[in-house]
């Protein structure tokens, strides 16, 4: 089920307003740090010492209230603190005091961390500094994030790894790397993109009892993607269904040389559903791609047309293929970006009137013109879908790759602008935004995926899946939000048992088939 992901300050008005309407600051505190303790002992039932490494704020707080439970069942139990609660009275302050009266014996850096017991039986606890903190680690707390993530099957953080903007997911050079996160309240933006799931590691959620009425008040400028959401957009078939009501689809890529993307592509249209795929590459890929899916109907195109203004005779002969073999089109895959590449980028603007999917070099030609956005909005096309990488991305927002990557968020609603596209931007947490009816953004993070799609080809395969998709009528937000997640969930099954070293982009098409056709719980 779909879930809200805030931003910090959404998080912080969502516990205040909590507070305000009569709940305890102590008692959500309380709430926090029993989900954490009962979080730590799902994931290391064998537990048996516990070090909580506590920080001056109310993560802190979170962190002794688990240190309290922890040794009022039966675990030895050790509080390393960082800096003293400074306040005299508050919920942190009353956490402690209560975990010092069960027993829990507090020590301070530095030989505290050297004197820790352990062994596999030992579990450590991050609660040095929760979702507001932004900027570097420094001296005492550096120090003790290193020693942390140098255990980090047996870390716990609290809330947020310590060091991880929350917004953003950007790591600071010495941020927590936990084998568990489990946060409250909300999720937050920079815990599910970026640097954050790598740094998380498996992500908990404890909603605590914030009033419907006040969740309900804030609105979230992100929501959850997951395959469970879109299973109901898929394409459906009647007894009666024909080849010719699953659509086509034209693929154009595989410049000289670059021939294998084109060829994933196709395969991938095929595995979605498409009725008939079209590919139209240069001429050397002609038997490849026959030998690879006989299923496919090969054009090989020597020189594209290089006339913007299709005043020729073979202008006008590729015009009326195009219109025959597309009901939708896919331009990128294996396209290069020399004279051929080019070609078709231009013929594009002015020949085409189906829905698009632009990937690959397409994109990085488009970039590489006076005026993208010009070109974007004068593409004539009935629903646009782009698919950069944060490195094509860069390009086509004329910024840094290192930029894309500190605010994905912001890079997305940007490339919205540009292009007037649904934009899926690749990578870990692939975030999906585009305008809905009215001019809103809307933004979505995909929760499948994972590094076993770091290899050559995914990205032409998820075009391919967008295209067959397109092509059988489903509205290129549909196509773009079902065909990110059929892709990234067929990653994540068949990683499942095979594991992730190794997956290759022609794995997918058969369990990309096999998703489509499961049932709906």
């Amino acid at each position: 089920m779909a879930y809200p992901v805030y931003r910090v300050d959404q998080v912080r008005s969502l516990d205040e307003q909590t507070i305000a309407a009569g709940t305890s600051a102590s008692s959500l505190m309380t709430e926090a740090g029993r989900a954490a303790y009962q979080c730590l002992r799902r994931y290391w039932p064998k537990v048996t010492a516990v070090c909580v490494l506590c920080g001056p704020g109310n993560n802190g707080g979170d962190g002794y209230v688990l240190a309290r439970l922890a040794a009022e069942g039966g675990l030895s139990c050790t509080v390393v603190v960082l800096a003293p609660q400074k306040a005299t009275e508050g919920a942190a302050v009353d956490a402690r005091k209560a975990a010092l009266t069960a027993g829990v014996v507090e020590q301070a850096l530095p030989e505290s961390l050297d004197s820790q017991a352990d062994t596999e039986q030992t579990v450590f606890v991050d609660a040095m500094f929760g979702a507001g903190f932004r900027g570097q680690l420094h001296e005492q707390f550096a120090i003790a994030a290193d020693w942390l993530s140098k255990r980090r099957s047996r870390v716990l953080a609290l809330d947020i790894p310590s060091g991880l903007n929350a917004d953003t997911g950007v790591a600071s050079s010495n941020t927590v790397q936990a084998a568990v996160t489990i946060t409250f309240i909300g999720y937050k933006l920079g815990l599910l993109t970026g640097a954050g799931p790598e740094y998380c590691g498996q992500l908990e959620y404890a909603a605590l009892t914030v009033p419907d009425a006040i969740r309900g008040a804030v609105q979230a400028p992100v929501q959850s993607l997951g395959f469970p959401d879109v299973m109901q957009l898929r394409p459906r078939r009647t007894p009666s269904f024909h080849k010719g009501r699953a659509g086509k689809v034209l693929i154009i890529g595989g410049a000289p040389g670059m021939g294998g993307a084109t060829i994933m592509a196709a395969e991938a249209a095929s595995r979605v559903g498409a009725g008939t795929v079209n590919l139209f590459t240069s001429p050397e890929h002609v038997t490849s791609a026959l030998v690879r899916c006989p299923t496919v109907m090969v054009s090989g195109v020597e020189h594209p047309v290089l006339s913007e203004q299709f005043a020729d005779s073979e202008g006008a002969a590729l015009l009326e293929s195009m219109h025959k073999a597309s009901g939708a089109l896919v331009l990128g895959p294996g396209l290069g970006q020399g004279a051929w590449g080019q070609s078709w980028v231009y013929w594009l603007k002015a020949a085409n009137t189906r829905p698009l999917v632009l990937d690959a070099d397409a994109l990085n030609i488009i970039a590489s013109l006076p005026n993208p956005e010009q070109y974007f909005h004068s593409v004539n096309a009935a629903g646009l879908v782009i698919t950069p990488h944060p490195g094509e991305a860069a390009r086509l927002l004329h910024v840094s790759v290192a930029e894309i990557q500190n605010d994905r968020y912001e890079a997305v609603k940007q490339l919205v602008k540009l292009s007037g596209a649904l934009v899926i931007l690749k990578g870990a947490g692939t975030l999906v935004g585009w305008l809905d009816a009215g001019g809103r953004l809307r933004l979505e993070v995909c929760l499948a995926g994972n590094p076993g799609m770091a290899s050559g080809g995914m990205g032409d395969v998820l075009s391919g899946v967008l295209g067959g998709l397109l092509a059988q009528g489903l509205s290129y937000v549909d196509a773009g939000r079902l065909g990110c997640c059929l892709h990234s969930e067929a990653a994540d099954r068949l990683t499942q048992t095979e594991g992730q070293v190794g997956l290759l982009a022609t794995d997918l098409p058969p369990m990309i088939r096999y998703l489509l056709h499961v049932k709906e719980s």
